[in-house]
């Protein structure tokens, strides 16, 4: 059974507890997100879990969707760009100072894991994950997919290799040969 999530929460009293996790968030929960995309065609929804994996680390997994806008690089129009991301946390408690991190731990955990380092006291903001893998989720140059874009394409590699003359100095061999050499000038 999921709850509503939380302003803020204890990740370590979540796992005590199993604690789960559903709901949506509009783009107005995601201020970094809303700086990078055009808008949202709906609310992100995001489910969560807090528990111990099987060699007893503090996980926090789960899976985040969301249609955002974006606009494509090639024409500037708008598009839409579905996310699906796993959210796959691995907890671990920070030692005394942040380059202190219990490096056992962040080796121990399993390989679909990111280490998230947090103190013993220390409330977060669950939504600021799940921006994170919103985030992480977007293309690095957005466009269109191929065949959508309003842009003209360039013609293609092998398209603009077979309008070019093999020998770059083919065309300067051609104006050579029509032109009259010097001892032409001697008659």
């Amino acid at each position: 059974m999921s709850a509503p999530l939380p302003e803020r929460l204890d990740p370590w009293r979540a796992v005590k507890f199993k604690a789960a996790f559903a709901g949506e968030a509009s783009l107005r929960s995601f201020p970094r997100l809303a700086e990078a995309v055009f808008g949202a065609a709906g609310p992100a929804r995001y489910e969560i879990r807090f528990e111990l994996d099987e060699q007893g680390q503090a996980v926090a997994r789960g899976r985040v969707s969301m249609v955002l806008l974006m606009t494509c690089q090639r024409c500037l129009g708008e598009f839409e760009v579905p996310v699906d991301a796993p959210i796959a946390l691995g907890l671990v408690h920070l030692r005394g100072a942040p380059d202190r991190l219990g490096l056992a731990q962040v080796e121990g955990l399993a390989g679909d894991l990111e280490p998230l380092p947090l103190g013993d006291d220390e409330p977060v903001r669950v939504l600021d994950w799940v921006e994170d893998e919103l985030l992480l989720a977007l293309p690095q140059v957005p466009m269109h997919p191929a065949g959508h874009c309003m842009a003209e394409v360039a013609p293609a590699a092998s398209e603009m290799a077979a309008e070019r003359p093999r020998n770059p100095f083919a065309a300067l061999a051609a104006l050579q040969a029509r032109q009259p050499g010097p001892e032409a000038d001697e008659h």
